[in-house]
């Protein structure tokens, strides 16, 4: 999604924020507006409320009008005047147009003999939106070039970040605590970019790359997303692309697990009152995952990735990313297993490693080492994360660890009960 200020309307000084999505074969349009008429740009279904806004100075009701491509009038009414805009600080009138319920394309509603920006109304205008969506995805691709013929020339890029390798910040962090640094380096490629800064977070991804296996999984096999159905290079795979584009995730996340038999020095504990004199310990943090990835200092915006010259580092492994790790992992493990066998293997690897090393370690917070360059997302109780990744990994069928599981704390909101006639979902694997 990518945000454009519309242009000032003359005599008017309306100024409006709008999201436009980049289109499926092409970069799509943008909205733009150059009328005191605002609407749906996308369309209406047909039955659904159909409101206008228009900036207009005085009181009175205002006649307006509907009509077709070929100039017929559908529909007449007079605004109503709703008074001033808190947010624009402009009065305003709406246009209530929900009788218009036929079907048809580029209808305008015309005000004081200005046209709308033209507006479809039907059952499908909102079909694409999906795709639209899934897009931002592929847009946020770290170690590969943004292609055109994907996602249209004003959108592509060339690759940036290719191979994306750090090691751990310090040995200093910037208070003077000493960590120790990392006896290794990672080549953590691929992966979404978070936001315009290009860090990578395993906590982030989690929420992201587990909303995408959701929809895989409870949509019965994302048919709307079988191969060849969107803008990405792996749709002549054979393999859905939502999980094309899970797995571009899921191999970052997967690379930020530290190595086996690795020794590293750690905060354990909440020490968040004392972050200038962290205490730390000795302890093996095999399968744990690093929990961020970005670059040195704050990124200029806008900065392309691949201009982006700063020097990139890992912070160190937390347990809530470790366990969004062991949470998705195994999930991905689920879903690929009669997809791609060998990938569902690496997943459940990575997801047995995880959950392993999170009980092991369960209360080693994210704390910044850096001062700047990327978001904190740090979180003092991992115990939603835990709950979470020992769900997914549960035996099947659920329901018979349902007493070791079901409830826990952070599955039951405050002042919430839980259901005694529950129904649970049967996975298929035992991690």
């Amino acid at each position: 999604m990518f945000n454009r200020v519309m242009k000032p309307v003359t005599g008017i000084g309306l100024t409006l924020m709008v999201s436009a999505c980049t289109g499926f074969y092409g970069g799509g349009a943008v909205a733009e507006s150059g009328t005191p008429v605002a609407l749906n740009q996308t369309g209406y279904l047909p039955n659904s409320p159909k409101i206008a806004v228009v900036v207009w100075g005085d009181s009175k009701p205002m006649p307006w009008r509907v009509q077709d491509s070929n100039g017929k009038v559908l529909l007449r009414g007079q605004t109503r005047y709703f008074g001033m805009n808190s947010g624009s600080g402009s009065p305003v009138h709406q246009i209530d147009f929900s009788a218009l319920k036929t079907v048809g394309k580029d209808y305008v509603l015309v005000f004081d003999d200005t046209g709308s920006m033209p507006f479809d109304i039907g059952p499908d205008v909102y079909d694409r939106l999906r795709y639209d969506a899934l897009a931002f995805f592929y847009h946020q691709r770290a170690s590969v070039p943004i292609e055109a013929k994907y996602v249209g020339e004003r959108w592509a890029r060339p690759v940036a970040h290719n191979p994306d390798t750090a090691t751990c910040y310090g040995p200093k962090d910037f208070r003077g605590n000493d960590w120790g640094g990392c006896p290794y380096t990672l080549d953590v490629s691929k992966g979404w970019y978070d936001a315009g800064d290009q860090g990578k977070y395993v906590v982030n991804g989690g929420i992201a790359v587990w909303t995408l296996m959701n929809w895989y999984e409870f949509s019965k096999g994302a048919a709307d997303f079988a191969d060849g159905k969107v803008a990405i290079p792996e749709n002549t795979n054979g393999i859905n692309d939502l999980l094309d584009e899970v797995r571009f995730e899921m191999d970052f996340m997967m690379a930020m697990q530290v190595p086996e038999g690795t020794t590293l020095k750690l905060p354990r504990g909440n020490q968040m009152k004392t972050l200038d004199k962290l205490e730390f310990s000795t302890v093996d943090a095999s399968g744990m995952a690093h929990h961020k990835m970005h670059d040195e200092h704050w990124t200029a915006v806008p900065m392309p990735p691949h201009l982006d010259k700063e020097k990139r580092y890992l912070s160190y492994p937390s347990t809530t990313a470790t366990l969004n790790l062991a949470a998705t992992a195994a999930q991905c493990a689920r879903l690929f297993t009669g997809v791609d066998d060998a990938y569902a293997a690496k997943c459940l690897t990575a997801a047995r490693r995880a959950f392993a090393a999170a009980q092991r370690l369960p209360d080693v917070l994210a704390i910044d080492v850096l001062q700047g360059g990327g978001g904190g997302y740090g979180d003092p109780k991992a115990t939603d994360e835990f709950y979470w990744a020992e769900a997914r990994r549960s035996l099947k069928p659920l329901c018979a660890h349902r007493p070791a599981i079901w409830p826990r704390p952070a599955a039951t909101p405050k002042g919430a009960a839980i259901f005694p006639g529950a129904r649970c979902r049967r996975w298929a694997h035992c991690l």
